[in-house]
């Protein structure tokens, strides 16, 4: 097989450079509508991350922290709901204070608490605390749509020396 080069006097174009640049745009516009599809996937893992990563700090200084100060029973600086032991001088893991968990479903409001744990606007959460024959926090100012992002923490621990059910959902 020979090739002969064909000299193109007159500056015409040929019919294989117009396929070629039409090809070209194409996939250059398929490319740029695949990455333009995969980036809401990307921002919307980043922020269901954060959100749970929020969650969990939330988490552990509510059920994990005894608060400031430590053996608080009213206007606490920082509401932590642990039970203290302070004739060891630490919290016991896993047990929650009747009196402070008593104190917050009587006497703190929901943006009460949410301004002393410095809580952004767009936080919102629901706790609840109850085991097969009471509750005892129902905690929340309204509950999430069908559209919110929601995370589900659930962690178990005792009120008075009874197990109980701790389900905290947060969403934004």
């Amino acid at each position: 097989m020979v090739f002969h080069i064909i000299k193109n006097a007159k500056a015409q174009v040929n019919i294989e450079f117009v396929v070629s640049i039409i090809i070209l745009v194409l996939i250059t516009i398929s490319a740029a509508i695949a990455i333009l599809r995969l980036l809401p996937t990307f921002s919307t893992a980043t922020e269901d991350s954060d959100l749970r990563a929020r969650a969990t700090d939330f988490s552990k200084v509510l059920f994990d922290n005894p608060g400031v100060p430590t053996n608080w029973v009213t206007n606490p600086i920082l509401v932590g709901l642990a039970y203290y032991n302070n004739n060891s001088n630490e919290t016991v893991r896993g047990a929650l204070d009747p009196i402070k968990v008593d104190y917050l479903n009587d006497s703190i409001t929901y943006d009460q608490l949410k301004q002393n744990l410095n809580l952004e606007d767009d936080f919102n959460f629901k706790i609840d605390i109850s085991n097969q024959t009471f509750r005892f926090l129902d905690y929340f100012n309204h509950t999430p749509g069908k559209t919110d992002k929601t995370i589900t923490i659930k962690k178990y621990a005792s009120v008075n020396r009874t197990q109980v059910n701790i389900t905290l959902l947060v969403w934004k």
